[in-house]
């Protein structure tokens, strides 16, 4: 898949070009966004400071949460704005000051780059407008009115059909901005022919496209490690007792489907190919890590305790923490009002052994309630594991990529961090995503 590239726009001097980028960050209950909640920015700069570099003329668009297309004091982009005005004057050692002002009809702020007086607009949150998430050709042409070319560099969010990153695409020449490209590119190598053993790593929740992409990754994957609110679902299907542990909602078919898939299923009987037993498992080597090749893998062991509310708060843990082993002959994993909170220790190194063989690995989502330093271990570990691992790596999913730059992990050059979550995932079930298909280049026969 080739895309049309920004560094291939024409006589960019002095052209108006209207940039999508992904601006949905975390900001601070003091209004400030910190360095682990701004890769997504950092991310962006590359574009900018190439279209800076070429004298172009950059009215940025983004959004932030969702606002139901209604304006929302609570997201607006100024915090955002603040941030960005502070990496570009610390790339291109410059002050900066911001200005609010208004474009058409667009309420913006002026990034103003004080040693060569380039101007920035970023207009305010797009999502203010109701006709953005219902893809309107409307917005679309008012947007457009304000530039002659059109960038998207917003990978994140490219699996939405919004005015913003599709519909935009009909009234403006379209091109792929710099991280995007490097999106595509390094996910379509998954696509291919990745060097095996393939092991995908799932945790967390949102578990549709999750279970989606596992299914289609299922005969080309060697390795399905399970963890967090994905797996409770497998132990629910089971019939195991979860107490108050996550559960996604409307998944249940497919978790069928996976659980009675006979091209994982090595023992015959329907749930074997996932439950392993944590007495075979205390200490894995390679001769066991092979058996258990073309296997989805449950947790053979768990943490629990008790998330009150299932709000993620420090002071909501009541009960103690405790870990218990996941049998098939004992059906209360997890009795009331416990919660599965992260995996246990043997399941760590089990899939640290694993890992540790992979030549190829795909990680979504966090092993358990990281945000709580009791219930951190496991995703520490696994991502520890990835990091040391020989094997190329792709890590994606918001609350994923929170949790290695928080902990301050070193990855190799073998490890590219997706600034996307849904939309990588659905990168690799479908590349033909409404932002990424306007971009591509067409060939002549």
């Amino acid at each position: 898949m080739e895309l049309k590239s920004v560094k291939e726009i024409p006589k960019l001097k002095n052209k108006r070009v209207l940039l999508r980028l992904d601006l949905d960050v975390s900001v601070g209950s003091d209004g400030f966004i910190d360095d682990c909640e701004d890769a997504r920015i950092k991310s962006a700069l590359p574009s900018i400071e190439f279209l800076i570099k070429k004298n172009a003329r950059i009215t940025i668009v983004g959004h932030m949460g969702r606002p139901g297309g209604r304006v929302n004091g609570s997201l607006v982009l100024l915090p955002v704005v603040k941030r960005m005005a502070t990496l570009l004057g610390e790339s291109m050692n410059s002050k900066t000051s911001i200005e609010k002002t208004r474009l058409n009809d667009f309420d913006a702020y002026s990034l103003i780059i004080e040693s060569s007086r380039m101007k920035i607009d970023v207009l305010e949150n797009i999502r203010f407008f109701p006709g953005e998430t219902r893809n309107h050709a409307n917005l679309a042409s008012k947007l457009a009115t304000l530039a002659d070319v059109y960038v998207n560099d917003a990978f994140a969010v490219s699996h939405r059909a919004h005015a913003s990153i599709n519909a935009i695409t009909k009234k403006l020449p379209p091109y792929a901005g710099i991280q995007l490209i490097k999106e595509v590119k390094n996910l379509g190598k998954v696509l291919k022919r990745p060097p095996r053993p393939l092991t995908l790593i799932m945790g967390g929740v949102k578990a549709e496209t999750k279970l989606k992409l596992i299914e289609k990754f299922l005969p080309r994957s060697d390795y399905v490690l399970l963890g967090s609110a994905l797996a409770n679902n497998f132990y629910s299907e089971l019939g195991f007792e979860i107490g108050n542990s996550r559960l996604s909602l409307g998944v249940g078919s497919i978790v069928k489907r996976l659980i009675s898939n006979p091209a994982y299923t090595i023992l015959g009987d329907v749930g074997k190919n996932i439950l392993i037993n944590p007495d075979e498992v205390a200490n894995p080597d390679i001769k066991t890590i092979k058996s258990l090749r073309k296997r989805i893998i449950l947790p053979p062991d768990v943490v629990l305790g008790e998330m009150h509310d299932n709000k993620r708060l420090e002071n909501n843990i009541r009960l103690p923490r405790r870990t218990v082993l996941v049998r098939a002959d004992n059906p209360e994993i997890s009795p009331h009002p416990y919660s599965i909170l992260d995996i246990g220790s043997v399941t760590v190194s089990l899939y640290k052994e694993i890992i540790k063989h992979s030549k190829t690995i795909i990680w979504n989502g966090p092993m358990g309630m990281f945000e709580n330093e009791q219930y951190d271990y496991g995703t520490y570990q696994i991502a520890k594991s990835v990091a040391e691992s020989k094997g190329r790596a792709i890590i994606g999913g918001g609350d994923t990529v929170t949790a290695v730059e928080s902990d301050r992990i070193d990855f190799s050059r073998n490890t590219f961090i997706s600034t996307g979550g849904g939309a990588m995932l659905e990168f690799l079930i479908n590349p033909n995503l409404p932002g990424i298909s306007p971009l591509i280049k067409k060939t002549t026969a």
